[in-house]
């Protein structure tokens, strides 16, 4: 190859390059040079590196301010506004540069476009956490989503890729969350609270009124935590948790009622036999149930309408019978007074 048809080549690969810093099609561009085979080895990758650079310098200077001016902001406390500003600042000045640079990466630049595409993606993840920070009291910025699909779109490396999917995971868990699962939880969470302080009040009464008027909703939360809130993390305890609160409430709500309650207390039983979900209340529920069926079925005075067995009368010998063995409540007493008795004759005939 001669001097002057190398310059020729360079110059008219120079004139088309240079449209590689401001076209508004650069994937279009990158196809028609990618189909040059007459420049030789790399003379493209030199133009581009050449025409591409100030941009990939600029960027990488935005990103180190932005990163910087991200970290700055948490301990200050003002990290979602900090985290809003530098979001913006990327959409506008760093993730353009990305993805023009990113059109011209198989045509043989040594820029580190890559890495350039990897540290713009996690900053973007840490924008997206910043906005909607890990907390059960308010739902995920939509904007979070945005930045989090941005950074996917920029094909970071694998390890980030990982991260920045995991976030966007978590972040659809907690969206669901606070459309579905948190109104669902709510009513239950707020009947079982107000069972509490009925039963502090000593009104066990109210607070099992309260607590079988949400027992619907708790058997549909049941019936959702196998179904649309089984892939929610700890959905399905947290449903557990609530159906053994209840549980327990119940079983309260029936030892307070006691013998008043009319048979009450033992259908009160039942049902907290059948919420429960641990072992420590199965055990204890099922205890308090047999006890409360065992003085109904022996006669006691429980206050069941069940029919109650009572003991026959007993004739008068059969009370001399149990007064003279000392099987009668009252022999004890019976017999100490014949023993005083005794006593008071002796000492009177020794001295009177």
């Amino acid at each position: 190859m001669t001097v002057l048809e190398a310059e020729v080549r360079r110059v008219l690969v120079s004139a088309v390059t240079g449209l590689a810093a401001r076209t508004e099609d650069p994937a279009r561009l990158a196809r028609y040079c990618a189909q040059w085979r007459w420049t030789g080895p790399g003379l493209l990758g030199e133009a581009l590196e050449e025409q591409l650079t100030p941009l990939y310098e600029a960027a990488a200077d935005e990103l180190r301010e932005a990163g910087d001016r991200l970290a700055g902001a948490f301990p200050d406390g003002g990290g979602k506004t900090a985290a809003t500003a530098v979001a913006g600042d990327l959409r506008a000045r760093v993730v353009p540069v990305v993805e023009r640079l990113g059109a011209f990466t198989g045509l043989g630049m040594s820029l580190s476009v890559g890495q350039l595409a990897d540290t713009t993606a996690l900053l973007l993840n840490n924008c997206a956490v910043a906005l909607s920070p890990a907390s059960d009291t308010a739902p995920p910025d939509r904007e979070s989503f945005g930045l989090l699909d941005l950074a996917l779109r920029l094909k970071p490396y694998e390890e980030t890729r990982r991260t920045i999917e995991q976030n966007r995971a978590r972040l659809a868990e907690a969206g669901v969350w606070f459309s579905t699962a948190k109104p669902a939880f709510d009513p239950v969470v707020a009947a079982l609270e107000t069972a509490a302080r009925q039963l502090g009040r000593k009104d066990a009464r109210g607070a099992a009124g309260t607590l079988e008027a949400t027992l619907p909703s708790l058997h549909e939360l049941r019936r959702l935590s196998r179904g649309a809130f089984a892939a929610l993390p700890d959905v399905p305890q947290a449903v557990d948790r609530l159906c053994d609160s209840t549980a327990i409430l119940l079983n309260n709500c029936a030892l307070a009622l006691g013998s008043r309650a009319g048979g009450e207390d033992l259908r009160l039983l039942e049902l907290a036999e059948g919420l429960c979900t641990t072992e420590e209340s199965r055990v204890r529920i099922a205890a308090n149930r047999a006890l409360v069926d065992q003085a109904r079925r022996s006669g006691y005075g429980y206050g069941t309408p069940y029919p109650v067995r009572r003991p026959p009368r007993k004739s008068v010998r059969t009370h001399l019978e149990e007064i003279y063995y000392g099987e009668s409540p009252v022999a004890a007493k019976v017999w100490a007074w014949l023993v005083a008795l005794l006593i008071l004759g002796a000492v009177l005939v020794l001295f009177g």
